[in-house]
């Protein structure tokens, strides 16, 4: 559980922000307080150069029925990003790829970033934001977007979170969001380029949540990946915590009560890993390993990538993981 002191929002600023401007348009200036961090294109998302892979190396969390895991640290054999329905599925009965959600799980972590989908005009060659888009062919997307012209004043932010269940983080990194963002965008995007050119994902913030009751959320801006510290800096944070602060009223208004923390939350000690979990991961018959050290765990990741690399693609059969494990143990 978090330990540390938190903070609500400048509740004078908060004020000062909902209210209507002075200017003719009258809209609040909450509504223009995104500010793009970062832009990421729908093919640099699924160009397999770009990765994050996910570190390796955790224990059980239950030393008190430990068995042949006692003292030793697990490599798991799950691709993140392996698109076939089997993977996708033994990782969204998990950590579903939620947008806007309404309601979080007490007591559990997400990560999350939030981001539009912008593109440019070909006729006036000016950036627009494309929100509300509608459903191509009867099929609903995700976001459920309705196509308009980037409205001044609407703010197009959607909070996409991944609940977190352990420090292998499968499917919840950052990056890895933003795949399963593009896999389920890709009809999106293909449309959206008959009328637009350059459709990216604008990004604005990314970070971690920790839903500590049925009406309170903690947030951080924390996220190596995207770099947000660099980003949100202390001056910066009090605008930004009014804006996710805003963004939560709308999205979920049973959480009255809208948190911030400066550290990080997902810990080994917060989401470590069960018994109950591996118990789920040997159900659908995932491969895992227990070396006796977390460089060792890494070691059998960075040798299934090479192997990847080498066979273009093609992830190593149980015979070369064995192989693999047993040349790792000897060293």
């Amino acid at each position: 559980m978090v330990t540390h002191t938190t903070h609500t929002v400048n509740q004078t600023i908060y004020n000062n922000l909902i209210q209507p401007s002075k200017t003719r348009s009258g809209i609040p200036p909450i509504k223009n307080i995104p500010i793009e961090k970062r832009r990421l294109s729908h093919n640099a998302i699924l160009n397999s150069n770009n990765r994050v892979f996910n570190a390796h190396g955790f224990g059980s969390s239950a030393f008190s029925d430990a068995d042949a895991d006692a003292g030793k640290y697990y490599y798991i054999h799950l691709d993140a990003y392996d698109e076939s329905p089997n993977t996708m599925r033994i990782i969204d009965e998990v950590s579903p790829l939620l947008v806007n959600p309404a309601t979080f799980e007490t007591g559990a972590y997400y990560t999350y970033v939030i981001a539009s989908i912008v593109g440019k005009d070909p006729v006036t060659k000016k950036t627009v934001t494309l929100s509300e888009f509608p459903s191509i062919k009867g099929t609903p997307l995700t976001p459920p977007f309705n196509h308009r012209q980037g409205v001044r004043g609407e703010s197009p932010a959607q909070l996409y979170a991944v609940r977190v269940v352990n420090m292998f983080e499968l499917g919840a990194k950052h990056h890895q969001i933003f795949y399963r963002m593009a896999l389920k965008d890709e009809a999106l995007f293909a449309e959206l380029k008959e009328k637009y050119d350059k459709i990216e994902y604008r990004l604005y913030a990314a970070g971690e949540i920790m839903c500590m009751s049925e009406n309170t959320l903690i947030f951080n801006f924390y996220s190596g990946t995207y770099k947000m510290k660099q980003h949100i800096s202390d001056k910066r944070a009090v605008y930004e915590e009014a804006f996710v602060t805003h963004m939560m009223h709308d999205f979920s208004p049973k959480y009255t009560n809208i948190h911030f923390e400066y550290c990080p939350f997902i810990t080994n000690d917060a989401v470590p890993l069960t018994k109950k979990e591996l118990a789920r991961l040997r159900r659908h018959n995932i491969s895992l390993f227990l070396f006796d050290t977390p460089n060792q765990c890494n070691s059998m990741r960075n040798a299934v990538f090479r192997h990847k690399i080498s066979n273009k693609n093609d992830p190593p059969t149980y015979d070369e993981l064995q192989k693999m494990y047993k040349c790792i143990n000897s060293q």
